[in-house]
């Protein structure tokens, strides 16, 4: 008799206890979520893999409910799946189309203030994606070899090239620092991609971990820039409905994983008064380029005259832009913590002796009672029978 449940299954039976079980090991700080691997802290044993289940919010069954909010912050804030079986070249190419897109609108603000950015680059980006498509669409392993080869060395290129522009965006506290991060991100994915069709799962694993420490110095520092300079502020009463208590209690979570929500609170009591109660020139100007520009939003001029803003008037140019600041540093480190649990996986890969085509084919591997408990399917509508 065939069994079938919506978006969650368990190894050891149908038991819906156990979702909550994962929730309440989160909670108690005995699990920890590194990516879509939920595990134990102490001994780095893992217990639950996690899935996509798309971008719109689950609801309906209890425990996927009570999942839900783990699942939805990667859908909403992440530039990768939780899976390293889910990161497909065509969904990378579907991941450049979206920042060029972002890259093309801020390079128009740019040449308002004479600043170029050159995004000539892309092409060859998406001249490697296509190479390693053509790759591994083909029969003949020599030839197969030899294009996926020409294609990691294209997008080795690529991480080089990125690594230098994001670089020079964030010490200039540039705009186009999120979508420089999100494409070095993609570049360092594709290679390991590439190395996993190739069945090299060691290397495509040491690729991942160097280019998560890569990743992880540029992330500290755009965090950092954006949020280090006065966390308080992104709790104004007028975003409320944007970013609560508990969505900046994950992103402090960041720098110290034990934070609980009333700890936050306690450590933002002084700030949140002082910011309430000081001038905001005391912090205006510490905050990056990509929110307040002095050559753009300091100061204008009108005909020979120039006029200098108001502290209100920069406030309340500076207010809406939050969210969004705020949300790139979210995806940022979301995303680097995908690349983190991809290493984990292809870890569990490499000692279970998986082919990485037999982990992709069947999802869901062979379970004993020692295996992870409880899965989220990755696509979405989908429903998984169970003999």
């Amino acid at each position: 008799m065939s069994i079938t449940i919506p978006l969650v299954t368990t190894t050891l039976s149908v038991r819906p206890e156990l979702a909550p079980k994962v929730i309440w090991g989160l909670a108690t700080r005995e699990y920890e979520r590194v990516g879509g691997v939920i595990r134990r802290v102490d001994n780095k044993r893992i217990v639950a893999w996690l899935r996509n289940v798309g971008d719109r919010p689950v609801t309906g069954w209890p425990p996927v409910t009570e999942l839900g909010s783990l699942v939805q912050l990667n859908a909403a804030t992440s530039l990768l799946n939780l899976s390293v079986t889910a990161i497909g070249l065509a969904m990378v190419m579907r991941r450049l189309d979206t920042i060029e897109t972002r890259l093309n609108a801020i390079l128009e603000m740019l040449q308002e203030i004479n600043r170029k950015l050159d995004l000539s680059f892309y092409a060859n980006f998406r001249a490697a994606l296509e190479l390693a498509r053509s790759a591994f669409a083909m029969q003949d392993e020599r030839n197969r070899r030899i294009s996926a080869t020409q294609a990691i060395n294209r997008f080795l290129e690529a991480e080089q090239h990125y690594t230098s522009l994001l670089d020079m965006e964030l010490a200039a506290g540039s705009l186009a620092v999120s979508a420089f991060l999100s494409t070095l991100i993609l570049a360092y994915v594709s290679v390991a991609r590439c190395y996993l069709e190739l069945g090299e799962i060691r290397t495509a694993r040491r690729h991942l971990e160097e280019g998560s420490q890569t990743l992880a110095l540029r992330v500290q520092e755009f965090y950092n820039s954006v949020i280090g300079v006065n966390p308080a502020i992104y709790l104004h009463p007028d975003l409320a409905g944007s970013v609560s208590l508990e969505r900046m209690t994950r992103l402090l979570r960041y720098e110290n994983p034990d934070l609980t929500v009333a700890a936050v609170f306690e450590k933002l009591r002084g700030a949140l008064w002082e910011t309430a109660s000081q001038s905001a020139a005391s912090w205006l100007g510490k905050l990056p380029e990509s929110l307040w520009r002095a050559d753009v939003d300091g100061e204008r001029r009108t005909g020979p005259i120039k006029r200098s803003r108001s502290q209100e008037e920069m406030f309340s140019r500076l207010l809406p832009r939050l969210p969004e600041a705020f949300a790139q540093v979210e995806q940022a480190i979301e995303s680097v913590g995908c690349v983190d649990g991809f290493q984990v996986e292809l870890d569990y890969l490499t000692e279970h002796g998986i082919s990485f085509d037999a982990w992709r084919q069947i999802e869901l591997p062979p379970f004993s009672q020692d295996d992870p408990i409880i899965w989220v399917i990755p696509r979405e509508s989908e429903l998984l029978s169970l003999g």
